[in-house]
């Protein structure tokens, strides 16, 4: 057999191919819930290891800053060294770096185990979306796929805190990281007989400066934003930002001007694809912000356990269920930009509600908002992944799926770490302001976080409704503010469908 080189080339056995999208769904949803499942194990792991608000933003949010700072590369170095050896040897050092994390005896260690997991996981995503796309060459197939495995990520992402309540009120909070080892063992015991290999053929050099580069930026970012957050916008995170927006202006240079570019540079000029990669981006910031934000308020405000917050977070799986389930009959009737306006003007309506709502939420409210929310970027999720996954041609779909990966995990970290600092500066600001009279002691103590308010109350002091009426009240303003600037994300959405999405055409892909 001869091609040309950097040719795609599939290696193939009798392979039914929703068996191998069934099978492709394991890591998928391991991938998924470890995004979420340590929503609620904050007051967990700050009484077992001692971990700051500091460390446990980290513990959060490193995982998906260096998912995101590895997914093309991992993407493209899958279409050199075969999608299907990468996705099972990431499956392995999933399972290692998990039992290492389960097990980390300090906050220190669990954040560099959780380092590793985003390391292993980026492996995971680009590989088996890029082999849908071997396994369902026809488009409307293909869509329904997509559909189903935009389904799988985004329902394991709000069954996360389900599973992780559960599991933390049962056992610890170090088991969550063990039950999904058996479940990639068995994945990587049959992927060899149903899935098919495919990489490129005499690939070209791995360019190891844009590696560098693409990493370097994430990573800087990611080290920039969590300091903002915390407060910390000293002259070491302001050069730190410079330098990765710095490092990525020349790795996107460098793709035009090397002679074997990481990244296919006619994808960095497609404006249907980069107005996909930034609605995607958007809308899951959007969304997950939520997810982090809304389980505190069951927790610190309702004072539910985290089991029944858990709970309370289901009805959200279910509707991004059933949106993302929804979207290819509805695209046979409803061209894709007008689809996915409606979707970012469902969620955007959600946040508004969200944002215009005075005193606390009642919870069949809030979990509407919640399912509105989730249901409209749910729909654009699974339109804007077909899309760039669709516009690249064959050779390039690990690259394209690094992409779209890496727009959609930045966005999971992004709504943790923008949203998240929204919130707690809004929540600070209400605290230090309120009429209530506090002693300037607790004042300045319920001012770090609602979860120190709440322990607060709950341990010592002599008005422990006071303490409570405050840092509710904070909270939910600081929920209202993260609303707003989630809602002006929407609002971009909707401009961008209806102009970019709906002017721009682009021929199809070569093969």
């Amino acid at each position: 057999m001869s091609s040309e080189p950097g040719q795609s080339v599939a290696h193939r056995q009798p392979t039914r191919p929703w068996r191998g999208l069934a099978l492709l769904t394991f890591p998928l949803i391991v991938l998924a819930l470890d995004v979420s499942v340590l929503f609620l194990a904050a007051p967990a792991l700050s009484r077992d290891l001692g971990a700051s608000p500091t460390e446990l933003l980290w513990i959060t949010d490193v995982y998906g800053f260096c998912i995101a700072g590895f997914l093309i590369v991992m993407g493209v170095l899958g279409d050199r060294v075969g999608r299907r050896r990468l996705l099972v040897i990431g499956c392995l050092a999933f399972a290692g770096a998990s039992v290492l994390a389960a097990f980390a005896p300090n906050a220190g260690l669990l954040i560099a185990a959780r380092a590793l997991l985003g390391l292993a996981g980026a492996t995971l995503m680009p590989s088996t979306l890029a082999l849908i796309r071997v396994l369902f060459p026809d488009d409307g197939q293909r869509q329904q796929a997509i559909a189903i495995w935009m389904t799988t990520f985004s329902a394991s992402v709000a069954v996360g805190p389900v599973v992780g309540g559960l599991v933390i009120d049962q056992l610890w909070w170090g088991a969550v990281f063990l039950f999904p080892v058996p479940f990639l063992v068995v994945f990587a015991a049959l992927a060899h007989r149903a899935l098919p290999e495919e990489r490129a053929e005499d690939p070209a050099p791995l360019d190891l400066p844009s590696v560098g580069l693409i990493a370097g930026t994430m990573l800087g970012a990611a080290y920039a934003i969590k300091s903002a957050a915390v407060g910390e916008l000293g002259v070491l995170t302001v050069a730190v930002f410079v330098v990765a927006v710095a490092a990525g202006v020349v790795a996107v240079r460098r793709q035009f001007t090397t002679a074997h570019p990481l990244i296919e540079p006619t994808l960095l000029t497609n404006r249907r694809l980069l107005a996909g990669l930034g609605l995607l981006l958007m809308g899951i910031t959007a969304v997950n912000g939520f997810y982090f934000l809304v389980p505190q308020y069951f927790q610190h405000v309702q004072g539910r356990s985290a089991s029944a917050t858990g709970l309370l977070m289901l009805p959200l799986a279910i509707a991004a269920v059933v949106a993302s389930l929804s979207v290819p009959p509805l695209l046979g009737a409803i061209r894709p930009p007008f689809l996915v306006a409606g979707g970012a003007t469902l969620s955007g309506a959600g946040f508004v509600v969200l944002a215009l709502h005075s005193g606390p939420l009642p919870t069949l409210t809030l979990t509407l908002l919640g399912c509105a929310i989730v249901a409209g970027i749910s729909a654009i999720g699974v339109v804007m992944t077909d899309l760039v996954v669709g516009l690249a041609p064959p050779r390039h779909a690990g690259a394209a799926a690094g992409l779209s990966e890496t727009a959609g995990e930045l966005g999971v970290a992004l709504g943790v770490a923008i949203m998240g600092s929204i919130s707690v500066f809004a929540y600070r600001t209400a605290v230090q302001t309120s009429p209530t009279p506090l002693d300037p002691r607790t004042r300045t103590a319920i001012s770090d976080s609602i979860a120190t308010a709440r322990t607060l109350a709950d341990n010592s002091p002599p008005h422990p409704n006071t303490i409570l009426d405050v840092a509710s009240t904070a909270f939910i303003s600081g929920l209202s503010w993260s609303a707003i600037a989630a809602a002006a994300a929407m609002a971009v959405c909707v401009v961008l469908a209806l102009t970019i999405l709906r002017t721009t055409q682009t021929p199809p892909p070569e093969e």
